[in-house]
């Protein structure tokens, strides 16, 4: 019997939680964690397919988002566009390969499958002041009238590639490829220093 190497975050090695940054009154106004465990698969397709449209969504239990920068969820899954034949499904881990199998068997022919769940790093910051972080690196309008819950966009931190999405008010999502995990978590927390800042346990 094969045994399953297990997972290691890429922040495995500098991960610290507690209280760090400026000392500001009030306390830290931004708080981060890693989100881990999860089951990320990407998905390519045409939407106007019913075979592939209709298998996303049985496998997911939402319709495929066809507006760009939009995201559907079903409970704790989401479906995040990222072009318009390329999707992301993301919810807490499933286990090894449950998500993309389920996807697969729904879709069949119709669409392209792969678990990406291993090579993507996702951070999650939020509080008060996360949109400033967030000002300071992306390129993108993140006024509380623009990038609202349920928006996602693609840019450059650091001159790292990142997909970013907003779950709920002043909090972000920050995906970006597992080998850039450290960089990334080390900008934002540089970033977010001056604004004090909790780092909290993972969670999915």
């Amino acid at each position: 019997m094969v045994e399953m190497t297990e997972r290691v975050s890429a922040l495995a090695a500098i991960y610290e939680t507690g209280t760090f940054g400026n000392d500001v009154d009030g306390g830290p106004s931004v708080t981060l964690h890693e989100r881990r465990p999860l089951s990320i698969v990407h998905i390519a397709g045409n939407s106007d397919d019913q075979a592939f449209a209709g298998g996303v969504g049985k496998a997911c239990g939402c319709a495929l988002p066809i507006e760009p920068g939009t995201i559907a969820t079903a409970g704790e899954l989401s479906l995040i566009w990222l072009a318009p034949t390329r999707w992301l499904a993301v919810s807490p881990d499933q286990g090894p390969g449950i998500l993309e199998a389920a996807l697969r068997d729904a879709c069949g022919e119709s669409g392209a499958i792969i678990d990406v769940s291993h090579g993507r790093t996702v951070i999650r910051l939020s509080g008060a002041h996360a949109r400033m972080v967030m000002m300071k690196g992306a390129p993108l309008d993140f006024h509380k009238s623009s990038f609202t819950p349920g928006r996602a966009a693609q840019s450059a931190i650091s001159q790292c590639g990142t997909l970013i999405t907003c779950p709920a008010e002043d909090t972000f999502d920050v995906y970006v490829f597992r080998g850039f995990g450290q960089h990334m978590w080390e900008w934002l927390t540089d970033a977010a220093g001056e604004f004090g800042y909790k780092v909290e346990n993972p969670v999915s």
